[in-house]
């Protein structure tokens, strides 16, 4: 009976710190676009006045965790010293698996501030937005991010500086690097408000706008102006980012009122 009880005993203490471990994996993690959101801390909010706007989703990345599997049978002393011996490597494991999610670099980190984020938002009209998009089909541009995001970035920016002069508001928002943790928030704040085209379609409800949003290993240039030659210069650097370099990207138009 009391091998019983304790055989009993220590598996739920094992299964109860192997899915605390699979759970703490899950909740901390963090990916979007394929790449996945490292590092921890604090970071710094949009600069200057933030140019009237706002901010973007994401995906979970789910860690390693333990596993163990029980043979069916009786067990005897013996086997019970080692069940306990294994149940104790397990949760030294899982204790390990945890603390590798939580870890949180430093100020000194060289992962501290190395996300930065290019937000530009263009109005058009119907009709241009509608030759975009079939120019756009026509070359057979892949649709699927995740894996043609770098040229999918530079086939909408090259179309729609093409069309320069059919645009009718702008909007760019400057950041500086920042925290991962930090930057995966700000992206997921762009893209709810990009799902309506917030905040350029508040202003005019007959805009189509479009909204290119852009995590980056590599700085993006800053700019101080909130203008057409603004998002030009923070167009062009996003073009020219590596797809390596890319963390993530949502480039959308919003849905219909």
């Amino acid at each position: 009976m009391i091998f019983g009880a304790l055989l009993s005993l220590s598996l739920l203490l094992v299964g109860a710190f192997a899915e605390a471990a699979i759970a703490e994996a899950q909740r901390t993690g963090g990916s979007f676009g394929g790449r996945r959101w490292s590092g921890g801390g604090r970071g710094r909010a949009p600069i200057g006045s933030s140019y009237r706007g706002t901010r973007y989703g994401g995906g979970g990345y789910y860690g390693p965790a333990p596993f163990v599997f029980f043979a069916p049978g009786g067990i005897g002393a013996g086997g019970l010293v080692t069940l306990v011996v294994i149940g104790g490597v397990v949760m030294l494991l899982a204790r390990g698996a945890r603390r590798a999610t939580l870890r949180v670099p430093g100020p000194q980190s060289r992962a501290w501030d190395n996300v930065d984020l290019g937000v530009v938002q263009i109005g058009v009209d119907a009709e241009t937005r509608r030759a975009i998009e079939e120019t756009l089909a026509a070359r057979r541009v892949p649709l699927r991010v995740r894996e043609h995001g770098a040229t999918w970035l530079r086939e909408v920016i090259h179309e729609l500086r093409a069309r320069r002069d059919a645009w009718l508001a702008v909007r760019v928002d400057d950041y500086r690097p920042m925290s991962p943790p930090m930057a995966a928030g700000s992206f997921r704040r762009v893209q709810e408000d990009a799902q309506h085209g917030a905040p350029l379609a508040e202003h005019d409800g007959e805009l189509e706008v479009v909204t290119i949003a852009v995590a980056s290993h590599r700085e993006i240039v800053d700019v101080q102006r909130d203008d057409a030659d603004a998002a030009e210069r923070v167009m062009r650097a996003l073009a020219q980012l590596d797809p390596d370099e890319i963390v993530a990207l949502d480039v959308r138009w919003a849905a219909p009122a």
